[in-house]
């Protein structure tokens, strides 16, 4: 019997801030994407933007499907990239992404 597991991108919020002001950063991919169905889970996810981010203040939460937290707590900044690593999946079903 496969076991899939589908990856939703739940919510959107600032990645970034200006120092006098905020500016908004817009989403422009997700690793896994929004919808899609895996045969195997994934070790991170990955959020890319458009802009820069900032390397403090950010949070991504990764989050199965009875609501219990499944990152490992690890998010790394890079550019326009942001990682959070991914403990092992026990559960098939939709998984939420916040950030």
């Amino acid at each position: 019997m496969k076991k899939t597991v589908s990856v939703a991108v739940f919510a959107f919020g600032l990645l970034t801030a200006g120092t006098f002001g905020a500016s908004a950063n817009s989403l422009v991919s997700t690793t896994p994407t929004s919808g899609q169905s895996l045969e195997a889970a994934p070790s991170a996810v990955t959020i890319t933007t458009e802009a820069p981010i900032l390397d403090t203040g950010n949070e991504v939460v990764v989050t199965d499907p009875s609501g219990i937290r499944v990152d490992d707590g690890t998010l790394t900044i890079a550019g326009t990239e942001a990682v959070v690593g991914l403990k092992n999946f026990v559960r098939s079903g939709i998984y939420t992404v916040t950030y």
